[in-house]
């Protein structure tokens, strides 16, 4: 992977954009769970996604959050979670 800070804040964006536009979160938000193309990567399995009223919406936001601040961390990018949310 050339620029991992690029796809981070890509993925980061992808978590944002469905948070506070789509009022939904992913809710399994893993490397397991992202195709990678000539276009960057892709998120999949978004069908299990629940809305924000659902009762553990915040809690599944928290966990995708810090997978992918793990991948990231493993990436050599130096971020938490309270820097990331």
């Amino acid at each position: 992977m050339e620029n991992p800070q690029e796809v981070f804040d890509e993925l980061l964006e992808f978590l944002a954009v469905s948070w506070q536009k789509a009022n939904l979160v992913h809710g399994d938000f893993s490397p397991f769970n992202i195709l990678w193309s000539d276009n960057g990567p892709v998120v999949i399995d978004v069908g299990q996604a629940v809305i924000q009223s659902h009762p553990k919406a915040q809690e599944f936001l928290i966990r995708d959050v810090t997978r992918l601040i793990e991948w990231a961390n493993k990436n050599g990018i130096d971020i938490d979670l309270a820097e990331a949310m």
